[in-house]
């Protein structure tokens, strides 16, 4: 069993390379040679082109498993070589019950992750970590308006666009945080909301931005994210992101 991970936000071309030419042999130890490529939708463009051939046509001793949260991000002609497995989140208490037992998450903590993981043990994991919950906090003050001084998206954009994991987590709770918006603009449940404890928050954001405009700012954030494969300046990108926001925000940020 082989595992790739990203490297600084993105699966590199020289570690698809190295697993191509592993392929040639066929595996010692057992039948079956298992590749899982985790959060592959961080294929940058020369590593998923390089891998293309691959998945076209796998060795027979060989099973190839992409793991994303967002399949959408993957490039199309990967998703047409590939076969779509989905799977169910996974309950809150279980996720509870891991962080308490195996990571000696407090209760209280546990139970917050947990709810912001949407069914998800990595997030989880990383949720209950103080440094991506710093990020979440910052975020959401300023979207929402709380305290905010006028450039404070842009202030975050400065703060954030340093870090690769830092970058990807400002991106990730942006887009959560629309998300949410979305919900409650479209009616839905209550409890599909991430940041559940920033639902009056939420409601007041809600009231001053359209649907039309909060796909545009979630289609953008998507973009940023392909915009990696091509070494986007991430403060820029940050950057780009805020003004996109005020655009469709008004005055209110």
């Amino acid at each position: 069993i082989k595992l790739i991970t990203t490297e600084k936000g993105e699966i590199k071309i020289t570690v698809i390379r190295e697993i191509i030419s592993g392929m040639a042999y066929r595996p010692l130890e057992a039948k079956k040679r298992v590749v899982i490529v985790d959060e592959a939708d961080k294929f940058n463009l020369s590593s998923s082109n390089a891998f293309l051939k691959t998945l076209e046509e796998p060795p027979s001793d060989t099973i190839i498993i992409l793991v994303t949260a967002s399949p959408d991000m993957l490039p199309a002609t990967v998703l047409s070589r590939s076969q779509k497995i989905s799977f169910g989140n996974i309950p809150e208490q279980i996720i509870v019950e891991i962080l308490v037992n195996k990571f000696g998450a407090s209760a209280a903590d546990a139970e917050f992750a947990s709810r912001l993981a949407n069914g998800s043990i990595s997030r989880a994991i990383s949720f209950s970590g103080a440094e991506v919950q710093k990020v979440r906090e910052d975020v959401i003050r300023v979207l929402s308006g709380i305290n905010s001084s006028p450039g404070a998206l842009f202030d975050l954009s400065d703060k954030y666009s340093k870090d690769e994991n830092n970058f990807y987590d400002a991106l990730y709770w942006i887009c959560t945080y629309f998300r949410d918006v979305m919900i409650l603009k479209s009616r839905c449940n209550a409890n599909l909301l991430i940041n559940k404890d920033q639902q009056e928050n939420i409601l007041k954001t809600k009231e001053r931005m359209t649907a039309e405009g909060l796909l545009y700012i979630m289609d953008f954030i998507k973009s940023i994210y392909k915009g990696q494969e091509r070494n986007m300046n991430k403060q820029l990108a940050l950057d780009a992101a805020g003004t996109k926001i005020l655009e469709v925000n008004g005055s209110a940020i």
